[in-house]
C-alpha cells in the first residue's frame, strides 16, 4: 500500500503518494451502485482476453479480462510488450446501500522472479569480487534496477486506478 504523507502549510493540506516498497497494492472503492450495476458497468468497459497477445492489434476496450458477479481479473489491453502491467484482481462486496470493490494489484510473478534474480546476481558478483566494503557499489547497481521496476509498476497502477475510479465513482448518474 503506498504511503500517504500529509503536509500542512498554513491552511493548505497536500497529500503525496509515495512509491510503495513492494510491487503489490491493495485498495478499496466504495460505490453507490448495486452489485449488478457494478458488474455490468465494468463488463461493458472490459473486453475479452485475447488468445494471441503478441499480435499488433488495437483493442476496442482499454482493459481485458474476466468479470463476474463475484469479482474480476483484468489487465490493460495493449498492442505492444510491457512486462510491468499490473495484474488486477477484485471482488464485489454488497453492503447495505453501496458496493465495496476490494482490489489487489501485483506484478506478474515471472517479472517478480526475474527482478529478484537480477538483484541476487548483482549482489553475488560484487560480493564474490570484493569484501563487505563494497555495499555502496552493490547499492549503486541494485537500486536502479529496483527503482525501474517500482516506477514502471506505479505508473501502470495509476492508470488502472483512474480507469476503475471512472467506472465506480465518477460516471454515476
Amino acid at each position: 500500500m503506498p504511503l500517504v504523507v500529509t503536509i500542512m502549510r498554513g491552511s493548505i493540506r497536500k497529500k503525496l503518494n509515495l512509491i510503495p516498497l513492494t510491487p503489490f497494492h491493495r485498495w478499496t472503492i466504495y460505490s453507490p451502485l448495486s452489485l449488478q450495476q457494478a458488474e455490468s458497468y465494468l463488463s461493458m468497459r472490459v473486453g475479452e482476453r485475447g488468445r494471441f497477445r503478441w499480435c499488433f492489434r488495437k483493442s476496442a476496450s482499454p482493459f481485458e479480462g474476466k468479470v463476474s458477479q463475484r469479482g474480476f481479473n483484468i489487465e490493460r489491453a495493449i498492442s505492444y510488450r510491457n512486462s510491468f502491467l499490473p495484474l488486477i484482481f477484485g471482488r464485489f462486496v454488497q453492503d447495505r446501500d453501496h458496493v465495496r470493490v476490494e482490489i489487489f494489484a501485483m506484478l506478474h510473478p515471472s517479472v517478480l522472479l526475474f527482478g529478484l534474480i537480477v538483484l541476487v546476481f548483482i549482489f553475488s558478483i560484487f560480493h564474490a569480487a570484493v569484501n563487505w566494503n563494497a555495499i555502496p557499489i552493490i547499492l549503486a547497481f541494485g537500486c536502479p534496477v529496483y527503482l525501474m521496476i517500482q516506477i514502471a509498476f506505479v505508473y501502470e497502477l495509476n492508470r488502472a486506478k483512474k480507469f476503475l475510479n471512472e467506472i465506480f465513482v465518477v460516471n454515476i448518474k
